[in-house]
C-alpha cells in the first residue's frame, strides 16, 4: 500500500518549473507561419496524436470528430471517405462524387473519392482548414480543407520502427529510415505501413454458417522521399508512393434498427453476427500509385514554386452484399431474414478502371517590405471510367444481371493570387483572389437492366457536359488585441463546380449539380497566455450556400440524384484550447456548435422505401399530395450540431525510465443519415475513448505502451440504407493491444 501511495503521489505532484507549449506552425496560406497569426479558423492534429487515435487498426474514420465541426463517414469500407466541415458535406457514394470538403497529402489535393482512402502513416501534421478556401486551394473547398503533411527528409541518419499487436488479430508494422546522402545535398526517407486485421464476424444465414468469415483486410503502402538541392537556390522533393489493400466493404446489417424507435437496435442484435447470402462474394481490392514533385527555386528576394502531380487509381473494386440480409421476399424464395425479412435482394460491386489525376500548380512568391504578395497558376486534369455492376442473390445466386458504365474527364485550370494589403506590427490585412474555369464530360450507358423482368432495359449513352467560369475571393484581418491575444475577421467566397450523378442501375436520367457559391463570415480570437502554457482559440462563423448540391439516396425508388437546394445557412462557433499544467500534465480540448438549415420552400424528396415494405420507417415530415415529403427547414445529414473532445497526457521521468499516460476522448450529438427526418434513420450520440500507457527504460531507445480503442465498447450507428428494409452500418468495436517502438538517430 506503501508503495501505491507513493507511485499516485508521483502521478499528482506538481514541479515548480513551468512547462511552455511548443509553436504550431501551419501554412494554411501556402507559407510557414504560426498558428496564432493566421487570421482564420485552424485545427491541428500532431503526429502523436494521430498515431493514438488510428491504433488498433483503425483508419481515417479514426479521426471524426477528433477536431471541432469535423466527422468523417463512409459507406465503402476502408475507401472513399466523406467528410463533413462546419455540417457540409454529401453522402454520395458514386465514384466520381463531389465533396464541399479537399483532401490535400503532401500539397496536392486528391479529388476523387478512392483517393482520399489513402493511408496515414508518417504523417508529422494534420491541418483543418475550415470555411471556403477558394482563393489558394480553389474548387470544391466550399467547407473547408483536410490537409495533411508527412515528415520530410532531414539532413541527419535516423530509424523508426513501429510494431502494434492486439485484439481480432490485429497486426500493424511502421517503419521510418532517413539517410543523408552526398554530404547532406542529398536527403532520402523510405516510409512503409502494413495494417491488417483479421477476420472476426460471423456470418449466421441458415444453410452458409461460418465463424469469422468477414471484416478483416490487409493494407500495404510506401512512401519514397528524395530532397534534392542541386544549387545553393534550388531545392526538389520528390514523393513517389503506393498502395494496396485487400479486405471487407462496410458491413450492412438487415433489420437492425427495432421499428418505430429512435434509431435503437433490435432485440439480440450484435455487430459481430450478420446474415449475407453472399457473404464470399463480400469484398474489396485497391492499388493506387503516385508521384508528386515539388521544385522550389529562389530569384533574388522572389520564390518560384512548383507542385506537379501524377495519381493513380490503378485497379479498384468493391462487391457487397448492400440488403444485409438472405433471401429474397420479392423472389418468392424462403426463407428470408434476418428479422421479418429482405423485401429484395441487393448485391452491387463497382470497379474504377483508368483513373489518372494530373495537378500542375506553379506560383511566384514574395515580400515588398514585411508584405507577402503570391501570385500562381493552377491546372487540374481527371480521367476515370466507373464499372457498376447488379448480381441476382435469388433466382441465379451471384450471376449478373446489372451493367452500367460510366465516363467522365475533368478539365479545370485557375489564375490566382493574395497580397497582404497592411502589414504592419499590431495588425495586418490581406486579401486573395482566383478565377476558375472547370468543364466536365460524361457519358453513361446500362447495358443490362436488373429490373428486365419488368420490360426494362438498357438505356443510353446519355452525355452531358457541364461548365463554368467563377471569381472566388478572401479577405481577412487580424490584430493585436493586447499582450498575446489576437482577434481577426475573415470573410471569404468558396465555389464547388458542376457535378454529375449518373447511376443508372435503378434510373433513366443522369443528374447535374450546378455550380454553388458559399458567402462565410468568420470572427475569432487567439491566445497564448499563463506563461506560454494556455493556448485558446475560439471562433463564431456564419455562411450562406446558394444552390447547394447534394444527393438524394435510396427511397422508394432506390435512385441517386444529384439536385440543388436554392440556399443552406449555417452557423456556429469553435473552441480549442491546449494547457500545459506543469512540465507532467498536458490537457488539450475543443467544442463546436454547427446549425445548419436547408431553405427551399419547394424541396421534396421520397421517403424510405422501407415505408411501403415489411420492415418500415416513420417519416415525420409533412407529406404532399404527390407521395413526397417536404424536407424545408430541415438540417443536413451526417451533421451533429455537438462535437466535444478532449485529451490528458501526463508523462514523468521515474528512476527506471520516462513514463506515460495518455487518454483521449471524441464525443458527438444526434446525427440524421437521410434528407427527410425519421424515427429510425438516426443515431442518438456516439463516444470514443481510448487510452494508452507506456514506458521507455532509461537509457533506452525501446518503449513499449499498451493502448485500447474504443473503451466503453460505444455500438453507434454511421449510416445506414433507406431503400429496402432498415439497414444499418456501424462503427468499429472496442479493440486493445500492445505497441513496441523503436526509434534511432544518429
Amino acid at each position: 500500500m506503501r508503495h501505491l501511495i507513493t507511485l499516485l503521489l508521483l502521478l499528482f505532484s506538481f514541479s515548480a518549473i513551468p512547462q511552455v507549449l511548443e509553436e504550431i506552425v501551419v501554412t494554411a496560406k501556402k507559407r510557414n507561419q504560426s498558428i496564432q497569426d493566421v487570421g482564420m479558423s485552424v485545427g491541428v492534429m500532431l503526429d502523436e496524436d494521430i498515431d493514438q487515435a488510428l491504433q488498433g487498426g483503425i483508419d481515417v474514420l479514426g479521426l471524426a470528430n477528433r477536431l471541432p465541426s469535423l466527422h468523417i463517414e463512409s459507406s465503402n469500407g476502408r475507401l472513399a471517405p466523406r467528410f463533413y466541415v462546419r455540417g457540409m458535406g454529401n453522402v454520395d457514394f458514386d465514384l466520381n462524387a463531389s465533396q464541399p470538403i479537399s483532401f490535400i497529402y503532401d500539397d496536392v489535393i486528391l479529388e476523387n473519392p478512392a483517393a482520399k482512402s489513402f493511408p496515414l502513416f508518417d504523417i508529422e501534421r494534420l491541418e483543418l482548414l475550415r470555411g471556403p478556401q477558394g482563393t489558394l486551394f480553389g474548387r470544391n473547398t466550399t467547407g473547408g480543407i483536410l490537409k495533411f503533411d508527412s515528415r520530410k527528409p532531414a539532413p541527419h541518419s535516423s530509424s523508426e520502427f513501429r510494431l502494434s499487436l492486439g485484439a481480432r488479430d490485429h497486426l500493424r508494422a511502421d517503419m521510418a529510415l532517413n539517410r543523408p546522402l552526398n554530404d547532406s545535398n542529398i536527403n532520402v526517407r523510405f516510409a512503409f505501413m502494413a495494417n491488417s486485421i483479421g477476420d472476426w464476424i460471423d456470418n449466421t444465414t441458415p444453410q452458409r454458417e461460418v465463424s469469422d468469415a468477414l471484416g478483416g483486410f490487409e493494407d500495404y503502402a510506401f512512401r519514397l522521399l528524395l530532397d534534392v538541392q542541386p544549387t545553393e537556390k534550388t531545392n526538389v522533393l520528390l514523393n513517389l508512393h503506393g498502395r494496396a489493400l485487400d479486405g471487407t466493404p462496410t458491413i450492412f446489417y438487415a433489420n437492425a434498427i427495432r421499428p418505430g424507435s429512435e434509431g435503437e437496435f433490435v432485440d439480440g442484435f450484435s455487430r459481430d453476427k450478420v446474415s449475407l447470402d453472399a457473404f464470399d462474394q463480400h469484398f474489396q481490392e485497391s492499388k493506387q500509385l503516385g508521384l508528386f514533385a515539388t521544385v522550389k527555386h529562389t530569384l533574388g528576394g522572389m520564390s518560384l514554386v512548383s507542385i506537379s502531380g501524377i495519381h493513380s487509381v490503378l485497379d479498384q473494386i468493391s462487391r457487397g452484399d448492400v440488403d444485409g440480409g438472405y433471401g429474397s421476399v420479392f423472389g418468392g424464395i424462403l426463407p428470408s431474414g434476418p428479422g421479418p425479412g429482405i423485401p429484395f435482394d441487393a448485391q452491387t460491386a463497382d470497379t474504377l478502371d483508368n483513373h489518372l489525376q494530373i495537378t500542375q500548380e506553379l506560383r511566384l512568391e514574395g515580400k515588398v517590405g514585411s508584405r507577402h504578395w503570391l501570385v500562381g497558376f493552377y491546372a487540374f486534369l481527371e480521367d476515370l471510367e466507373i464499372e457498376t455492376y447488379n448480381f441476382d442473390s435469388v433466382f441465379v445466386p451471384h450471376t449478373l444481371n446489372g451493367y452500367v458504365n460510366q465516363v467522365q474527364d475533368t478539365r479545370a485550370f485557375a489564375l490566382f493570387g493574395t497580397i497582404d494589403l497592411i502589414s504592419q506590427e499590431d495588425w495586418d490585412v490581406s486579401a486573395g483572389i482566383r478565377l476558375s474555369s472547370d468543364s466536365k464530360d460524361f457519358t453513361a450507358i446500362r447495358t443490362q437492366s436488373p429490373l428486365s423482368f419488368l420490360g426494362i432495359e438498357g438505356i443510353g449513352p446519355i452525355s452531358v457536359s457541364p461548365s463554368d467560369t467563377v471569381m472566388t475571393w478572401d479577405v481577412s484581418a487580424n490584430t493585436k488585441i493586447s499582450e498575446g491575444v489576437n482577434g481577426y475577421v475573415r470573410v471569404a467566397r468558396g465555389h464547388r463546380a458542376p457535378s454529375i450523378q449518373g447511376r443508372l442501375l435503378f434510373q433513366d436520367t443522369v443528374s447535374v449539380g450546378d455550380t454553388e457559391s458559399n458567402l462565410s463570415v468568420e470572427v475569432g480570437a487567439k491566445a497564448l497566455t499563463l506563461d506560454n502554457r494556455l493556448r485558446l482559440h475560439a471562433a463564431l462563423y456564419n455562411y450562406r450556400v446558394d444552390n447547394f448540391q447534394i444527393t438524394k439516396i435510396g427511397g422508394v425508388a432506390n435512385v441517386s440524384e444529384l439536385i440543388n437546394v436554392a440556399t443552406l445557412v449555417g452557423s456556429g462557433t469553435e473552441i480549442e484550447f491546449d494547457w500545459f499544467l506543469n512540465e507532467s500534465w498536458l490537457v488539450t480540448g475543443g467544442l463546436s456548435l454547427n446549425f445548419t438549415e436547408l431553405s427551399d420552400s419547394d424541396l421534396s424528396v421520397n421517403g424510405c422505401g422501407s415505408a411501403s415494405l415489411l420492415s418500415g420507417c416513420t417519416v415525420t415530415d409533412p407529406q404532399l399530395p404527390n407521395g413526397e415529403y417536404l424536407i424545408d427547414g430541415n438540417n443536413l445529414y451526417n451533421s451533429p450540431e455537438r462535437i466535444v473532445n478532449f485529451s490528458v497526457r501526463y508523462e514523468k521521468a521515474l528512476e527506471i525510465g520516462d513514463f506515460e499516460v495518455a487518454t483521449d476522448w471524441a464525443m458527438r450529438s444526434a446525427l440524421r443519415f437521410t434528407l427527410y427526418e425519421s424515427l429510425e434513420y438516426r443515431d442518438d450520440g456516439a463516444i470514443e475513448g481510448g487510452a494508452r500507457v507506456g514506458i521507455q527504460l532509461t537509457g533506452s531507445r525501446h518503449r513499449v505502451s499498451f493502448f485500447v480503442r474504443n473503451i466503453l465498447n460505444d455500438e453507434s450507428m454511421i449510416g445506414s440504407i433507406d431503400f429496402n428494409n432498415l439497414t444499418s452500418m456501424l462503427n468499429a468495436p472496442r479493440t486493445w493491444g500492445i505497441e513496441y517502438k523503436h526509434l534511432a538517430r544518429n
